[in-house]
């Protein structure tokens, strides 16, 4: 089965280095996976060096970035991980594998863009609060489930419509929002290295004389400990990166439509985890200058016994950055690009999961009209409209959750993570299985430490990396997390169960699907 020989002609081939950059950076989010590990891990880990935290998860984000290029080098098809995982595995597994991957990233884009209106719009009024003395009532009130949905909707249709357009129309998009998403961090970056009060000062004009100090005390009235806590940063850099780099998948789905996936996809994808580890890195070492880790720990911590933590406590970057260095201008370009890069987060999420869209109509288990083309725009414009019909039914989820709290968002990482793990066990096991098309490889996907191949190498890794992420869930410092679990049983069985279903429909008209998934997808 020689893989490299069902590649599309190099004029379907469009996305080159910088496009794969822009669209893994979009993927990211770094809006709002920037937040998380000051909002909800501090408090689960108080105390912990979270600069370390975020060196461990840069490595191991390459390791990821290695595995997945890998995956796009090797079968350069729309929904590159679904096609190795049902050639080399099983179809059934492949699908359930993939199918739950695609619900993870609908569920964490859908979150991210409900985020925006939950804690985004709200940021702009407390900033104006802190430099104008007044807020802003009307973007206050859309945390509500119907701003939710009025804010959500909104960028989805606008991302829908631009996702029907060429790439050479699209980049635009993607590349405005890069830099924007520079240019803002580099804004926050500034307020932090450049402060003009101490963050205590700061925080007790804001919220009151004492305020500060009382962050602490109140915590630990509620259980927090502050340690010390032996190797949690490992433990921490380890959580951290499957929320960093979960969208980094994305870009791979589209690997049908990259120039040269050999390169281009490795190239794209580790520029894209540098820069934003980069960020998060340089943020936090700013940051710790003029705060504690305790004190983080204790905001966090409050956040998340709180049910409506973000009305007393507001533990997130922009804010604190606000609060050591007033400045308007820069809060409302940080907004902006947090807008934007959602909107281009929504655009990726649309393009890519059509992409897997498409690949599963090419392998008959979804109706074949779901990978059909038009002719003069060359996008598949039926996948695209289902997926934003995906993303409105998770942005509902989302809006009609039981609280807003932005730790209901974490359970869909570990969600694409247990579908990552069957694809990181699928490449492991690849170059053992077809040792014809793995001796034809070129590029790093070929590398070999002695005679064993470096892919299988860092995919068992991976694979007990995934492991202990699972365990992680059960015993976390706050006890068993069901979600994640409820959300992975029931895509894999509603994977399986379809499945099942079309390959017994199928068999009626004499097709094996089985037997089918055992060759390469048609182009």
């Amino acid at each position: 089965m020689a893989s490299q020989s069902s590649e599309r002609s190099s004029n379907l081939r469009v996305l080159d280095s910088f496009l794969i950059l822009f669209l893994a950076v979009a993927s990211i989010g770094v809006f709002v996976v920037g937040l998380i590990p000051y909002a909800t891990l501090m408090g689960d880990f108080p105390g912990t060096n979270l600069t370390l935290a975020l060196v461990i998860a840069a490595v191991l984000g390459l390791l990821f970035v290695y595995i997945y290029s890998s995956i796009g080098a090797f079968f350069p098809h729309c929904g590159a991980d679904y096609v190795l995982m049902s050639r080399v595995l099983t179809g059934s597994l492949g699908f359930a594998a993939s199918l739950t991957m695609l619900v993870g990233a609908t569920m964490l884009v859908s979150s991210f863009t409900g985020t925006l209106a939950t804690v985004g719009f709200p940021f702009i009024s407390k900033t104006a609060e802190i430099t104008a003395g007044a807020g802003f009532t009307v973007i206050e009130n859309l945390h509500t489930p119907t701003g939710i949905m009025i804010v959500g909707s909104i960028l989805i249709v606008l991302a829908f419509i631009v996702s029907i357009f060429p790439v050479r129309i699209v980049q635009n998009f993607l590349r405005f929002g890069f830099f924007l998403t520079l240019l803002s961090w580099a804004g926050l970056i500034f307020q932090f290295a450049v402060p003009m009060y101490p963050l205590s000062d700061g925080w007790n004009t804001f919220m009151g004389f004492g305020a500060f100090d009382r962050q602490i005390f109140l915590a630990r009235q509620l259980g927090l400990s502050t340690g010390p806590f032996p190797n949690a940063f490992l433990t921490l850099g380890l959580v951290i990166t499957a929320i960093l780099f979960a969208g980094i998948v994305m870009p791979v789905w589209m690997a049908g439509e990259v120039k040269n996936p050999k390169k281009d996809l490795f190239a794209g994808n580790v520029g894209a985890v540098l820069l934003a580890s980069l960020i998060f890195i340089v943020t936090s070492l700013l940051f710790l200058r003029v705060s504690s880790s305790s004190w983080l720990a204790a905001q966090s911590y409050l956040y998340l016994l709180t049910e409506d933590g973000k009305e007393t406590v507001y533990p997130w970057l922009f804010f604190y950055a606000n609060i050591l260095r007033p400045n308007p201008t820069l809060a409302y370009l940080f907004l902006s690009g947090w807008l934007f890069s959602t909107f281009n987060l929504i655009l990726v999420a649309i393009m890519a999961g059509s992409r897997m869209l498409m690949a599963w109509a090419k392998d008959k288990i979804l109706p074949v009209s779901f990978s059909f083309t038009h002719s003069g725009l060359g996008t598949p414009v039926v996948s695209l409209l289902w997926m934003s019909l995906l993303l409105e039914v998770g942005l509902m989820v989302f809006a009609l959750a039981h609280t807003h709290n932005i730790e209901w968002i974490k359970p869909f990482f570990f969600v694409i993570a247990s579908g990552q793990v069957v694809s990181a066990i699928a490449l492991a096991v690849y170059p053992f299985k077809h040792p014809e098309d793995f001796q034809q490889t070129s590029g790093m996907a070929g590398w070999r430490i002695g005679k064993i191949p470096l892919v299988s190498v860092v995919g068992v890794i991976w694979v007990v990396y995934g492991v202990y992420l699972l365990n992680y869930l059960a015993i976390n410092p706050r006890g068993f997390d069901f979600r994640p679990f409820g959300w992975i049983l029931g895509s894999f069985a509603v994977g399986f169960a379809f499945y099942s279903f079309r390959k017994n429909r199928l068999k009626t008209q004499g097709v094996d699907l089985d037997v089918l998934l055992t060759h390469s997808p048609e182009e």
